[in-house]
């Protein structure tokens, strides 16, 4: 990837802007063989939310040519920055996402990928000095339950706000009051093992190459140091309607990562998976409360695994 010195650099003659649904305020525009993803941090609703100035950029920049892109199959061509402002130039990717028809075959493939990332920067200080970076702390406030919202006019910000509404009058006052306590929560599971996070792991983010016969994976905004299990519950909270199944995919990652950096002790383990739960709901719930008339179950599996997790987490 190409680091260049301005955005206006990043257009190509032919490129035509791509209309959006309104949930991103970032700009798009496509040509035959590019597309370009443009955003404005000062302006963008999760952005603000998570202090972001540039995170996704920083993070390819640091990352260009590295091991990571063993792995995953490299889609960006270039990248500038201009103040607030950051533009990402990668390839056309027609046919490669998975977009809305995840294809189930490449669900191992996903998976093994998944801890294959969080097993090469296990533990790693030069991640861990990327100030730039997420935390645990981030994720489970930057759309989570408490009640610090500003921007709400923004799409994405409405409906967050709504969905938060909703979820409150379903949940259990001790759900709710757990959930509220975000800082201290995430305090309790200070000295577990942190990894680089992909941050939104989602089918809507991936895709396979046939070509290279890896997978493309897409969209850094959400990049963080943390524990591995946020990337492993966010994916499963947003793929499962495709018929995964939980505690297999679970226990197919622990395998995965296992057979990369060896056993993990049973105790770590279940504290990963508590705060994959619990992370899971601080950034899902309030989407699933906004569906919960059409899809109950969902919403309530959720909440039943959270508070079989804070049941078992010293409060």
């Amino acid at each position: 990837m190409q680091i260049r010195n301005d955005i206006a650099s990043l257009f190509h003659a032919d490129m035509k802007e791509v209309p959006t649904n309104g949930c991103s305020t970032s700009a798009f525009y496509k040509s035959n063989d590019a597309f370009l993803k443009i955003t404005d941090t000062s302006k963008d609703w999760l952005c603000l939310r998570s202090s972001d100035t540039g995170r996704e950029f920083e993070v390819l920049r640091s990352l260009n040519g590295s091991e990571l892109w063993d792995i995953f199959d490299n889609p960006y061509i270039a990248a500038a920055k201009e103040g607030a402002m950051y533009g990402l130039l990668m390839k056309r990717l027609d046919g490669v996402l998975f977009d809305k028809h995840y294809d189930i075959l490449h669900h191992e493939l996903v998976v093994q990928s998944m801890a294959k990332l969080h097993a090469l920067f296990w533990e790693d200080k030069r991640i861990a000095e990327m100030s730039s970076l997420m935390n645990l702390t981030d994720f489970w406030k930057i759309i989570g339950i408490w009640n610090g919202y500003a921007n709400t006019a923004q799409p994405i910000g409405i409906s967050v706000l709504t969905g938060w509404e909703k979820a409150k009058t379903l949940l259990s006052d001790k759900a709710l009051q757990y959930l509220l306590d975000y800082e201290n929560n995430a305090v309790r599971f200070a000295g577990l093992p942190n990894t680089l996070l992909h941050g939104d792991y989602r089918p809507t983010n991936l895709g396979y190459d046939k070509k290279t016969q890896k997978l493309t994976v897409i969209d850094f905004a959400f990049c963080g140091y943390a524990p591995c299990s946020v990337d492993l519950f966010w994916y499963l909270a947003t793929a499962m309607h495709y018929g995964l199944d939980f505690e297999r995919t679970v226990k197919f990652y622990r395998q995965s990562l296992e057979a990369e950096i060896g056993c993990l002790d049973n105790t770590l383990w279940n504290d990963l998976y508590r705060v994959g739960i619990i992370s899971a709901c601080y950034m899902q719930l309030w989407e699933k409360a906004l569906d919960y008339e059409h899809d109950k179950q969902d919403f309530n599996f959720w909440v039943y695994q959270l508070e079989r997790a804070i049941g078992e987490t010293k409060v």
